[in-house]
């Protein structure tokens, strides 16, 4: 009993000690370690006598107090002069203390905060403080304490502060809307919320009220809403929108309160309005339900023209045709409302709603198939008096819609004459280059344009050509570029990242030497920005661009091995990167040629600084985009060890508030650096406070490409299934407002059963997230998204199957065989559909979709057989229909005009179809099978003899076939066998433009290339520089010994073009064998040098055996992404594992999946943990380092908080010692 008493009165002892110190705090046991200059020893002196007792300052144990140091010299200058220490807390000191204590808000508590409220007039003094000064937590925490005729004054006082960000505005309004929420109800929700907020607040009206607050199940409170959703934000509009529908087509009452639905009559300008406003949240069918009958007044919105998506357009269209059938003949719309419908739509019946010409020749211009449309066609010749005879004039008035007016094979008839007009006429020609021309049409019209003409194109006319320079000689393009440099044409930018792919290399490597050094950025920059152009900068070009001012170079990105030259290029030949942030600054925004071993090398301490150096700011927020996955999760390392070493702490749920610091990395830094963390970091952020982990979500949401496309879809699958779990929608079904809290990169990285949650309106309404270059589907994930476009379809009626045909687009490629749709809309969209297909495989390098297990090119022709069976059966059922004017007539055989409306779905055509197919009809329409890609070897053979009998029926030879003749077999040239190819005419292949085209075609066999090297070559055995130039694939088959042959200087010259030549992968093929030896012996020891090495492309699987060990570990980090596809396996096998560590996902991805089989388990484990570092990366709290005497500062760390004084840990200590002593004492 007295040792219990004696116990008691030690806790007492020292808990009252504890009490009486709390006042006191001790600056300078606390920053000693940071007050290392006189100057801020002085500063902990005034500190500990300006600084009044009332405040109780409060140091969490976990604080970094280097970041708080310079909060309390911020808050020390701003205190008044008449503040000190033993100042009591009264009004006066309050409202002077108020605005000097902001910086250390986190430091004091609760209490204080409140006692200070209570003297203070809260609304003035918030106006006294510049925003910058108001941290987002303090004002959210000042509010909530305040009551609501606070709050509301502070809204009053504060709203139209032009300096208060979006975050400190939304937590104004939030903390309003929480304090008048009980008393909010329909009759006063105009006053309370749409008036008080007024027009410009009314976008930050919290996601929860709108979402769950039920008073927006009434419908006077959804038509006042509805008539400013044009102020919410797309994600705020989305989550009211849905209610807003309901209420307009719902007419039971059983949705909403009110049992009057709000319906839509022609007299109501607002109602109107409404609808036109809520389209860009609804999809097709949605919008067709809203709008009913009353597309004429609605069109007549101004509002109507704010939404300019497919799914609104189609659906605006739906109604003005039923209109116009219906009710109202003579209605026409706007025309360019209509011109805009055309680009969505495929159909060819609009040119009823035109009776203008220069109308009708706009609509055809914009259509997205013209070569279906001969009605269309037909009409705009006849408007334009082109059926029969044909005038300068008159092309002139076309020139800007002529490649949707004539076909190739109708260019080639227009006389010489005529095009040597146009071709005087810059405008002209300004207007054809600018149409979507293929490298065919473009061909064809430059060919016939007189050289004589060409010759006198200046520099100026090369901004002008557009699309028509890939079909331009390289001898006229030479010519141009040596006259100066004029500006290129628009198209060289990254909307239009298709064109660079119409250039053949010799093309793209003239431009880039002719720009390299050009002072004005805007005039070659858009050159630079494709990932295909920047493979053909040569090294002596790359020397000229990295001499250029900073200025200039700060917003050129390059390829790994070319900023590992830029790197050396600003370090010094014999200097290696140190880690240092003066070697960091250095090197600029060449960050992507680091190696992680490189990125390793930074500091802790300056960790945090390197990171925001690289990944933050919006200048450079996208400077990473070529960056080597390697080197993205050592960056996303060193952002760990600085959070880490910032917050003083390796848990992940303390270092991770760090991004949200004031510092504000989580909205500053680029956010794929977050798709590093780890899973034990992701359950720290969905633990975090609302507003934080939305922030962190939000940004990861909009991760874009090409980044997107370079992560794993694990990875991505398990970003989205965090995001999920963070927005409670893991289970249930997905609407569009849920889709859009996720963000295009999230929605895009779905696994395949939340795919399958997605409701079909939503679908719909976000197609395009999944039209985006970052939607990467494996197999399942195609499939589900494509079972869901199905359903979706067979959700609407016939008559708007074919709009929801049109907006599917290139994501037909997913659906299954079974199209929800009738044979007869299948036919009329054949044309349209297959050309979309093709577009999901011309993109650039980075974002290519996955081909997994030959998954894609058999859907493209399953789908394109699809299409196929539906044309031949509706127009079997036409000519079963017609009544046969002659017996004799063969109506069964397919004509030509029928092929072309067919488009790129004519490779699917079967061997019994393709025989059916008349001779003649086939040589006529040989050029709509040569511009399709996509056959199997047997067909494409089929296609050739076929071509080649009716060539001979006309009494002709192989031999007579002429250049312009073998442009438009273009592929079917693949069909050829190696002795028929034999027998072209030699002389043909000394063009260089011919022999760039059939040079890089693609589908050659090796012994159909040994004969064009045969004819290439000729007697001369020699490789001239426009053979290195052109020859392109037929490089392959070239005899070793010439090979050999070419001059080093020839070798360097070329090398960006030889390394980027793609072989076929058959076992003579030893191209990449002998051009490695070349490489080697003509660079000798720089061959080995990152920048050289990483730009051999494929010239790398030449790779041998000896070779490896002359490779540091740190080179496989540029190792070739195109060399990994053609590696020979034994290779592969012999890497070491210290080499396999710095290869990249992107390598990794690009080898074959048969040669993982060969592999051992110890190399398959190091590949796996850099294709899956997150699967084993999960943070560990390692408190063994601690030292054992240690426990009271674990003790207290584990507890959460402690006061960073030598007193208090004394006055703790007492009732310990206490104990001991008891202890010891009823030992003894």
């Amino acid at each position: 009993m007295k040792n219990l008493r004696l116990l008691v009165v030690a806790l007492i002892v020292g808990i009252i000690a504890h009490v009486g110190q709390a006042d006191e705090f001790n600056f300078q046991n606390i920053f000693s370690k940071v007050a290392t200059t006189a100057q801020d020893q002085n500063i902990l002196s005034q500190l500990e006598e300006r600084l009044p007792k009332f405040l109780d300052i409060n140091i969490p144990s976990n604080e970094n107090v280097d970041k708080a140091f310079p909060k309390f010299k911020e808050a020390l200058r701003l205190i008044p002069a008449n503040i000190k220490r033993d100042s009591p807390l009264d009004a006066t000191s309050a409202r002077d203390l108020f605005p000097a204590i902001q910086p250390i808000y986190r430091y004091l508590k609760d209490t204080v905060w409140k006692s200070i409220l209570k003297l203070i007039d809260l609304p003035k003094e918030l106006r006294r403080i510049p925003a910058q000064n108001l941290a987002e937590t303090n004002l959210n925490n000042l509010l909530s304490y305040s009551d609501e005729d606070t709050v509301s004054k502070v809204l009053e006082l504060n709203s139209n502060r032009p300096d208060f960000s979006d975050d400190q505005k939304s937590i104004l309004v939030q903390s309003y809307i929480n304090k008048i929420k009980t008393k909010l109800n329909p009759a006063n929700f105009q006053q309370l919320i749409t008036q008080r907020l007024g027009a410009s607040f009314l976008r930050y009206l919290p996601l929860d009220f709108l979402l769950n607050d039920s008073i927006f199940n009434d419908n006077s409170v959804i038509r006042n809403v509805a008539t400013w959703l044009n102020l919410l934000s797309p994600l705020q509009r989305d989550a009211i929108s849905n209610k807003v529908y309901r209420s307009l087509t719902d007419t039971t009452g059983k949705i909403v309160q009110n049992t009057n639905p709000l319906r839509l009559t022609t007299d109501d300008p607002s109602a109107l309005d409404m609808v036109a406003r809520m389209m860009p949240s609804l999809s097709t069918r949605q919008i067709i339900n809203a709008v009913g009958d009353k597309i004429v007044p609605l069109l007549d919105r101004s509002s109507v023209r704010e939404d300019q998506s497919c799914t609104t357009s189609l659906a605006l269209l739906n109604r003005t045709l039923e209109t116009k059938r219906s009710t109202n003949r003579n209605f026409r719309p706007n025309p360019q409302l209509i011109q805009r419908w055309q680009e969505c739509y495929s159909g060819c019946d609009l040119s009823d709603l035109f009776t203008d010409r220069q109308d009708l020749k706009e609509l055809l211009k914009n259509h997205p198939s013209p070569e279906s449309c001969d009605r269309l066609v037909n009409e705009v010749k006849k408007e334009y008096d082109l059926e029969r005879t044909v005038t300068v004039n008159k092309l002139r008035d076309v020139s800007d819609a002529f490649g949707s007016i004539y076909r190739t094979d109708e260019i080639s008839d227009l006389s010489d004459e005529l095009m040597a007009e146009l071709g005087r006429d810059e405008k002209t020609l300004e207007k054809l280059g600018a149409q979507d021309l293929t490298p065919n049409e473009a061909r064809t019209i430059m060919n016939k344009i007189p050289r004589s003409i060409q010759n006198l194109w200046g520099k100026n006319m090369l901004g002008k050509l557009g699309n028509l320079i890939p079909g331009i000689d390289n001898t006229i393009l030479k010519q141009i570029l040596t006259r100066g440099r004029g500006d290129l044409p628009p198209l060289f930018n990254n909307t239009s990242p298709s064109f660079i792919r119409k250039l053949v290399p010799s093309k793209i490597r003239l431009l880039i030497d002719q720009y390299a050094t050009e002072p004005n950025l805007a005039k070659y920059r858009q050159l630079l920005e494709s990932d295909h152009a920047k493979k053909y900068i040569k090294s002596e070009t790359l020397n000229q661009i990295l001499h250029l001012a900073p200025d200039v170079l700060r917003l050129i990105r390059f390829t790994p091995a070319q900023a590992s030259a830029a790197i050396s290029n600003r370090l010094g030949l014999d200097k290696k990167f140190d880690g240092s942030l003066g070697n960091f600054g250095m090197i600029s925004n060449f960050i992507n040629g680091l190696t992680k071993s490189d990125i390793e090398k930074i500091k802790p301490e300056e960790s945090l600084q390197a990171v925001q150096q690289a990944f933050g700011s919006s200048k450079t927020k996208n400077i990473d985009n070529q960056m080597q996955s390697n080197t993205r999760y050592a960056f996303g390392n060193l952002l760990r060890r600085g959070l880490q070493t910032s917050e003083a702490t390796q848990k992940a749920d303390d270092y991770v508030k760090g991004l949200f610091r004031e510092d504000n990395l989580v909205d500053d830094l680029n956010p794929q650096l977050f798709s590093t963390m780890t899973n034990a970091e992701l359950d720290a952020i969905n633990r975090l406070g609302h507003d934080d982990a939305n922030r962190f979500w939000n940004a990861v949401g909009t991760i874009r490409d090409p980044a997107c496309c370079s992560f794993v879809n694990e990875n991505r699958f398990r970003l989205a299934d965090y995001a999920l779990k963070y927005y409670g929608s893991a289970t249930g079904d997905m609407d569009n407002f849920k889709l859009s809290q996720l963000g295009p990169f999230l929605v895009t990285s779905l696994r395949a059963s939340d795919i399958r949650r997605v409701t079909t309106d939503a679908l719909i309404n976000k197609i395009n997230f999944f039209k985006s270059n970052c939607f990467q589907p494996a197999k399942a994930e195609g499939q589900a998204l494509g079972a869901r476009l199905n359903d979706a379809l067979g959700e609407v009626d016939d008559n708007l199957k074919a709009l929801y045909l049109d907006l599917i687009g290139e994501l037909a490629i997913y659906l299954p065989m079974d199209i929800a749709a009738p044979k007869r809309v299948l036919s009329q969209r054949t044309n349209y559909l297959s050309k979309s297909l093709d577009k999901i495989q011309n993109r650039d390098e980075k974002c290519k979709v996955p081909d997994q297990d030959g998954f894609l090119s058999k859907a493209k022709q399953g789908i394109k057989r699809t299409l196929v069976n539906a044309f031949l059966d509706q127009r079997s059922s036409f000519l079963n229909l017609r009544e046969r004017r002659d017996a004799n007539e063969k109506d069964n055989n397919i004509t030509c005009q029928q092929l072309r409306r067919m488009g790129s779905s004519i490779s699917a055509l079967a061997a019994d179809e393709i025989s059916s197919i008349a001779n003649d009809v086939l040589f006529e329409c040989i050029d709509a099978f040569g511009s399709v890609t996509g056959y199997n070897s047997d067909r494409i053979q089929q296609i050739a003899q076929k071509y080649l009998q009716a060539l001979k029926s006309q009494g002709r030879h192989i031999q007579s076939i002429g250049q312009s003749e073998l442009y438009k077999l273009n592929s079917v040239l693949t069909g050829f066998t190696s002795s028929e190819l034999l027998q072209l005419r030699s002389e043909l292949f000394r063009n260089g433009n011919f022999l760039s085209f059939i040079g890089n075609l693609d589908g050659w066999t090796g012994d159909q290339l040994k004969s064009l090297a045969q004819l290439t070559l000729s007697k001369e055995q020699r490789l001239s520089p426009p053979i290195l130039e052109n020859a392109g694939k037929i490089l392959c088959s070239v005899d070793e010994q010439v090979l050999r042959r070419v001059p080093p200087d020839d070798v360097k010259s070329y090398l960006s073009i030889l390394a980027n030549v793609e072989c076929p992968t058959e076992a003579n093929m030893n191209y990449s064998s002998t051009m490695f030896d070349i490489v080697k012996n003509v660079y000798q020891g720089d061959a080995f040098r990152p920048d050289i090495f990483g730009s051999l492309g494929t010239i790398a699987a030449g790779l041998k055996s000896a070779d490896l060990s002359a490779l540091s570990p740190e080179l496989f980090n540029f190792f070739p992404q195109q060399a990994m596809s053609y590696l020979p396996k034994d290779i592969l096998k012999s890497f070491n594992l210290e080499q396999l560590q710095n290869l990249n996902i992107e390598q990794i991805k690009s080898i074959p999946t048969s040669i993982f089989g060969a592999l051992s388990g110890k190399q398959m484990t190091i590949l796996n943990q850099i294709l899956y570092p997150f699967k084993s990366s999960e943070e560990i709290v390692n408190l063994s380092q601690k030292a054992t005497n240690d426990v009271v500062d674990i003790l207290i760390e584990s507890a959460g908080f402690m006061k960073h004084t030598y007193s208090t840990t004394i006055v703790w200590l007492l009732p310990l010692i206490s104990i001991i002593f008891i202890h010891r004492f009823n030992a003894v």
